[in-house]
Formats: C-alpha cells, sequence, structure tokens
C-alpha cells in the first residue's frame, strides 16, 4: 500500500515538473524579441566591450618541504574541489593557518585543530606524542591544554595562533576539508 502511494506521488510530481517545464518555455517565447523591420534596433553583442575570458590555470603540484596556507587550501576546494581533492588527497604537506578551534573527542587520545575561513573548515587530526598523558581544552574551549605522566600541565596552543602542521589529506567529510597523520611542527 505504501508504494502504491509513493508512486502516484512521483507521477504527480513528474507531471508537475513537466507543467512547469512548458509554462518555462511558454514565458521564454513571449520574452523573444521581434523581428523584421517593425523591431526596435538592439545593441548587438558586437557593439558590447569585449571582456577578457579569465582562464582558471590548474593547480601545481606541492613542492616537497612547500608550506601552503589554509586560506588556499580553502580556495582551492570552494572554486573547484576535483581538482584541489586532486591536490591535496593522499597528499603529505605542510600547512598553516591561524587557529579558529578545538575539537576534542570523547575517550579518543587524539584532538582535532580547526581553521575557518569564508571558503569553509579544513580540520587537522593530530596524535599527541606518547609524552602526553592527557590533551584536553581550557579556558572555555579556547586554549588546548596537555598534562604528562607525573601530572605537570602546560598550555599547547589557542585560538588565533598560528601553527604549521604537516599532515595528509584526507578529502571531505561533513563538509569540512579533512587532514589525518598530523603532526605540530611549530606554533606562535
Amino acid at each position: 500500500m505504501e508504494a502504491a502511494h509513493l508512486r502516484e506521488e512521483v507521477e504527480r510530481l513528474r507531471a508537475d515538473l513537466s507543467r512547469s517545464k512548458q509554462a518555462a518555455t511558454g514565458v521564454t517565447k513571449k520574452m523573444a524579441l521581434p523581428t523584421g523591420p517593425s523591431a526596435v534596433s538592439q545593441p548587438s553583442v558586437a557593439d558590447e566591450p569585449k571582456k577578457e575570458q579569465v582562464i582558471a590555470e590548474p593547480l601545481p603540484a606541492v613542492r616537497e618541504g612547500e608550506i601552503v596556507d589554509v586560506t588556499d587550501i580553502l580556495k582551492h576546494y570552494q572554486r573547484n574541489a576535483a581538482e584541489a581533492i586532486g591536490r591535496y588527497e593522499s597528499q603529505t604537506i605542510r600547512l598553516q593557518g591561524v587557529i579558529a578551534g578545538f575539537e576534542k573527542p570523547a575517550f579518543r587520545r587524539d584532538y582535532e585543530i580547526v581553521f575557518r575561513s569564508a571558503d569553509g573548515q579544513l580540520v587537522c587530526r593530530v596524535q599527541p606524542p606518547p609524552s602526553y598523558a592527557a590533551v584536553f581544552t581550557t579556558q572555555s574551549g579556547s586554549t588546548l591544554s596537555a598534562r604528562n605522566e607525573r601530572g605537570g600541565q602546560w598550555d599547547l596552543m589557542k585560538i588565533g595562533d598560528v601553527v604549521t602542521i604537516e599532515g595528509r589529506g584526507a578529502g571531505l567529510r561533513d563538509g569540512s576539508i579533512q587532514f589525518t597523520r598530523c603532526q605540530v611542527l611549530s606554533v606562535r
């Protein structure tokens, strides 16, 4: 019974779509400019100034040791995700950016450094060194701190710090660009 109802709904929607397409074609025909001697002179395409055609250059491969800015990676994915995936996915690269936040999954040792811009979000999953007994956020999530096995505690980084990371591109997940196997190289 449910399947029959769904088939009827699909058929109704297809008919609505067909009517909408026909109506749009009719509107387009009505909007067409008249031709012949009674037509008003319209500027032609040849009269318009020529616009410079912009051809997007393919993204070059990342050179070994090159540090790529996180905002550039986000722009590349925004402009052409397929090409960006080819450049970054399964590649180990160094990237640098301003920290926008941290994620610390419960019951897991790793943590995530989050970068954001108007073009999207990039997440680096970092595995802390064995000498860290625990990694956690403090100061309402704005600081990432660590504790060693003897109980000593210190701050690793905070939101707004510029961090350089080496990691492996892992593609897109949940709308975010992912890097895994990350190692923090410097924080300033």
